[in-house]
């Protein structure tokens, strides 16, 4: 009890000093400001009117005001999706879960192995054959796995870059009055490119194929794709045909309008033949061809139903987006 009385008596004595020593210094840059022949007013607060310090006032500072910060984006929308970002995802998705691991566990093993042989040569104790047995099998599993994923890896880049080049080169069609679209994520597929302009709505495909040495031609003759002499396990045009169905469905839906969507497979670097009649199926050019055959196609879309379409397509696109983010 006295130590509680002790302590309690010395938290006021220092409380106080330190309001002395306050009203000490605040007194004093009043007196000089009195010798200056100024007043020594202070305002209390805004609601009390001006009174003179006295001897035995002590003057009592306001608390500060909090200000309460809340942090947040400045965008109001997430930026549309890039050509190839869907392919990227995928290819990321290999490399970080699939192949990673097995990297770094044949990286492990190797050092304790390299460790068990340092301490073998110094004469150590432990014997570094079971870790050596142990880097062994999981270098040899890393090897395979890296071995059974290359071909994927190798194809998957290869596509990010042709529909990285054809993305740039659709972008100038931008100045002849087309929306461009890219990587639009849809149920359980992706559209590599959409176009809406003065000549229609297109869903583009782009398939880039490592070329043979001899014979590097597609021809489409209205019912069957060859590359050279083989046909493609999955036809791309069925799959051009079907992204253009799920497209019109979708803007059908949104805009309540019935607008045609032209499927089109753009085949980056390879020399593309394609018959009379199988134009009216769907377009298989050559990137390079493509702005000239939507030159020469009738004008079939007004700028309102452009701009509609647009607008609905890149409010899928950024709602779509949001949700892949918050899931």
């Amino acid at each position: 009890m006295c130590l509680y009385s002790a302590a309690s008596m010395l938290e006021r004595s220092l409380s106080a000093a330190a309001q002395s020593v306050r009203f000490r210094s605040w007194f004093k840059r009043a007196s000089s400001r009195t010798r200056q022949g100024r007043s020594c007013e202070v305002h209390v607060s805004s609601a009390v009117p001006k009174h003179r310090i006295v001897a035995g006032d002590i003057p009592r500072a306001r608390p500060p005001r909090l200000m309460t910060v809340t942090n947040r984006s400045p965008r109001k929308h997430l930026p549309l999706r890039l050509p190839g970002q869907s392919l990227e995802e995928k290819r990321s998705e290999l490399l970080n879960d699939k192949l990673e691991p097995w990297l770094l566990c044949a990286a492990l093993f190797i050092v304790l192995a390299a460790l068990e042989w340092w301490r073998y040569v110094t004469h150590a104790l432990p014997s570094p054959v079971v870790t050596s047995l142990a880097a062994l099998v999981v270098t040899v599993l890393a090897g395979w796995r890296v071995y059974r994923l290359r071909p994927r890896l190798k194809a998957l880049r290869l596509g990010i870059q042709g529909e990285k080049a054809v993305g740039q080169y659709l972008e100038e069609l931008r100045a002849a009055g087309y929306a461009v679209f890219h990587d639009v994520i849809a149920d359980g597929f992706n559209i590599d490119h959409v176009l809406i302009g003065p000549a229609g709505i297109f869903a583009v495909e782009t398939k880039t194929w490592s070329k043979p040495t001899s014979d590097a031609e597609i021809h489409f003759d209205g019912d069957r794709l060859m590359a050279g002499s083989f046909a493609p396990d999955r036809d791309p045009v069925a799959q051009a045909q079907g992204t253009a169905r799920w497209l019109a469905a979708e803007l059908r839906q949104s805009t309540g309008k019935e607008l045609d969507v032209w499927p089109v497979v753009l085949f980056p670097g390879w020399y593309v033949r394609q018959s009379d009649t199988s134009l009216n199926k769907c377009w298989v050019l050559e990137p390079k061809a493509f702005p000239k055959f939507l030159s020469h196609r009738a004008e079939s879309l007004r700028r309102d139903d452009v701009k509609l379409a647009a607008y609905h397509l890149s409010r899928f696109v950024r709602v779509s987006e949001r949700e892949r983010v918050r899931a």
